[in-house]
C-alpha cells in the first residue's frame, strides 16, 4: 500500500501543470507595415488590432495604466482607440507635430491646441469635447486618479499643479523648471527633465546639459541622473523611467540611482512596473541603432529605421545579459500596455 501511494504521488508530480508564465498575461502593441498588432509580451498570440493608412509612419504609441485606451501618433497626427475592441482609431483635435499625453485612467488627453501654439487642450475621449487650458503643452499631463487628479505643467517661472478645471487654484510644486524634456510621473510625485548643470569634463567643470530628477513637493530638490540621458517615458507605478542615453536604452530608477542599459538599442516602451523594457534594435550581428533627435515636439527621438526586430530587456539579472527577441519585425514604435 505504501509503494502504491508513493507511485501515485510521483506520477502526479511528473504531470503537474507548469507554473503560469507572467509574461503571457501582459500585452504589447507594435506597428508593422500598415497596421497595429497586439500580442503577449513574448510575441505570442499576435492579432491585428487596427488598420492604418498605406505607408503610415507610426512615430509613437502610448497607453494608460488601466489598459483602456491607446494613443497613436501617425505622421505627427494623433489618434486614439479604446482597447476593448469597441471602436476603431479616431482622430484627435490636437495640433500636428505637437506633444500629447494620456491620463492614467485613459479618459482624457492633454495636447497642444491647434489654434494657439503656446496653449493646450484637454480632450475628453468619451465625448470628443476639447477644453482649452492656458498652459504650455510640452510635458503637461493629467496625473493621479479620482479626486487626486491634477494637471501638471512647467513654464518659465517653475512647475505648477492644479485641478484640471481650476487653474486659478494652482500651486507651485517645484521652483525651477527644466529647460527641455520635462516629464512628470504619472502619480505626480516626481518629475524628470534636462537642466543646465555643472558638469565635470576631464579635469575641469563646465556648464552642460544634465538629466535631473526632482520631487514635485514645492521644494524640488534635484538628483542627477545619467549624464547624456533623455527621458522617454515613466512606468505607470512612477518608480522607473525609460531613458535614451546616447546609443543605449536604459531603465533608470527614479530614486536610488539603479539603472540598466542595452547598447545599440532604441527604447520604445516600459512595463507598468519597470521590470522590462521594449527595445528596437538590430538582428543578432546587425548594425546597432543610433537614435537621432526628433525635429518635432511630439517625441524626443525620431522613430528608428523601419523593419527591425523588437526585443525585451529585463531589469533584474546580469548587466551583460542580452535582450530577448519578441518579434522579428516592427516599424517605428511599440508600447507595453497597462492592465
Amino acid at each position: 500500500m505504501r509503494l502504491a501511494a508513493l507511485t501515485v504521488l510521483v506520477g502526479s508530480a511528473a504531470h503537474a501543470a507548469p507554473p503560469p508564465d507572467p509574461l503571457a498575461a501582459e500585452s504589447i502593441v507594435y506597428a508593422r507595415g500598415d497596421a497595429l498588432y497586439r500580442s503577449d509580451a513574448k510575441g505570442r498570440g499576435e492579432a491585428l488590432l487596427a488598420k492604418l493608412p498605406a505607408k503610415a509612419e507610426v512615430r509613437a504609441l502610448r497607453g494608460d495604466a488601466a489598459g483602456k485606451a491607446l494613443l497613436v501618433d501617425v505622421g505627427g497626427a494623433w489618434s486614439w482607440m479604446p482597447l476593448d475592441g469597441g471602436k476603431p482609431l479616431a482622430p484627435l483635435p490636437c495640433a500636428k507635430d505637437g506633444p500629447a499625453q494620456l491620463s492614467q485612467d485613459g479618459t482624457e488627453v492633454v495636447c497642444r491646441s491647434p489654434k494657439v501654439w503656446a496653449e493646450s487642450i484637454i480632450v475628453t475621449l468619451a465625448t470628443g469635447a476639447a477644453a482649452p487650458v492656458a498652459v504650455g503643452s510640452r510635458g503637461a499631463r493629467i496625473v493621479g486618479r479620482g479626486a487626486d487628479r491634477r494637471l501638471v505643467w512647467a513654464d518659465a517661472h517653475g512647475v505648477y499643479a492644479a485641478p484640471p478645471g481650476k487653474l486659478a487654484d494652482k500651486k507651485q510644486v517645484a521652483p525651477f523648471a527644466p529647460w527641455t524634456n520635462f516629464l512628470p510621473s504619472p502619480d505626480g510625485a516626481r518629475a524628470i527633465g534636462i537642466y543646465t548643470e555643472s558638469v565635470r569634463k576631464e579635469k575641469q567643470i563646465d556648464q552642460g546639459d544634465q538629466l535631473v530628477g526632482f520631487a514635485l513637493d514645492g521644494v524640488g530638490a534635484r538628483r542627477k541622473g545619467l549624464p547624456r540621458g533623455v527621458p522617454v517615458e515613466w512606468s505607470h507605478d512612477g518608480q522607473w523611467i525609460l531613458v535614451q542615453d546616447a546609443d543605449s536604452a536604459c531603465i533608470l530608477r527614479a530614486l536610488g540611482g539603479q539603472y540598466k542599459c542595452w547598447k545599440g538599442f532604441h527604447g520604445a516602451g516600459l512595463a507598468p512596473d519597470g521590470s522590462y523594457a521594449l527595445l528596437i534594435g538590430p538582428a543578432k550581428g546587425g548594425t546597432p541603432v543610433a537614435p537621432t533627435t526628433s525635429a518635432t515636439d511630439d517625441l524626443a527621438f525620431a522613430p528608428p529605421p523601419a523593419s527591425l526586430p523588437l526585443w525585451r530587456g529585463v531589469l533584474n539579472g546580469p548587466n551583460n545579459a542580452p535582450p530577448t527577441q519578441v518579434t522579428a519585425t516592427v516599424d517605428g514604435a511599440a508600447v507595453w500596455l497597462g492592465k
